[in-house]
């Protein structure tokens, strides 16, 4: 009877390790992170998102990140003008350093439309370093359009 019990325990600990999220770890000195994808140019975040409604699949699109999670690296905003930005997560499949805003970046995914629930818009403006009297002023749900990437690269600038 105690070996059951002890089999039991162990099997119950590893499914509960195994439902949590378990994101692969971003490599600070990679300039690739989730799957690999061989596109080396892209629409432009605010173009693709324009014509959303004719790209169908995997698309790959290009910008600059306007902000990281702070707290794991698990999303960050692409910048679309100087009003807007394209959220893109990764759907806890992988990592960015927390330190790559204001890099150009290609992101290979899809676009969704997701509603953010009032708790869901405080914790992703908490995990952006937003103060609690930012996060206060969130009171009702948003509907908008999101890309889940399945991969990420870091573009180099090169000089001439």
């Amino acid at each position: 009877m105690k070996k059951f019990l002890y089999f039991t325990a162990a099997i119950g600990i590893f499914s509960w390790y195994g439902c949590q999220n378990h994101g692969v770890p971003a490599n600070p000195n990679s300039t690739h992170f989730g799957s690999e994808f061989s596109d080396s140019t892209g629409f432009s975040a605010a173009d693709a998102l324009s014509r959303v409604d004719s790209l169908k699949g995997d698309v790959t699109i290009s910008g600059k990140v306007s902000n990281v999670c702070q707290t794991e690296g698990c999303w960050f905003n692409l910048s679309l003008d100087s009003n807007r930005l394209l959220f893109v997560d990764f759907n806890h499949q992988f990592t960015v350093p927390r330190n790559i805003a204001g890099k150009d970046v290609l992101v290979h995914g899809r676009f969704y439309q997701d509603t953010l629930s009032v708790e869901q818009q405080k914790h992703l403006a908490a995990d952006a370093g937003k103060s609690k009297a930012e996060t206060d002023l969130i009171q009702t749900p948003k509907v908008e359009l999101n890309f889940r990437a399945f991969g990420v690269k870091m573009i180099s600038k090169t000089q001439p």
